[in-house]
């Protein structure tokens, strides 16, 4: 089990990285679809795209969660993360408006997802025989 689950985060998280690289040049034209006064949310984009990696692994972490019955451990992730980002965009949107909160998402999903890979630390170990 716990080398599915590692194939699967490997997996998930190269293939974050081909979608991330592949939108990364297309986001300036992609935004002004919607207008030319969009074209700035391209930069936002692009910091957004920075955390797709770690969205990924953290859909297959989800699905260990619930798989091992660990869904308390879902809520309290989801918690700490959902704070954390509440916080960070009351910092960062003033001084960075929408690319701190860009940044603030990233830097969420990114300690959500370790804190998730800690709380089912014990779901993935190996079996003992």
């Amino acid at each position: 089990y716990r080398g599915l689950v590692l194939r699967s985060q490997v997996g998930v998280f190269a293939l974050a990285i081909v979608v991330a690289a592949a939108a990364w040049p297309l986001a300036g034209v992609g935004v002004r679809v919607f207008g030319a006064e969009f074209a700035p949310a391209a930069t936002t984009l692009r910091l957004l795209l920075l955390g797709l990696p770690f969205v990924y692994v953290t859909w297959i972490l989800h699905a260990v969660a619930i798989a091992a019955d660990r869904t308390r451990a879902l809520l309290v992730v989801t918690s700490i993360g959902t704070a954390l980002n509440v916080g960070l965009n009351l910092f960062l949107i003033p001084r960075y408006s929408y690319n701190g909160a860009a940044v603030a998402t990233v830097i969420s999903e990114v300690v959500a997802m370790s804190a998730l890979m800690y709380g089912l630390r014990s779901a993935l170990r190996p079996a003992r025989a």
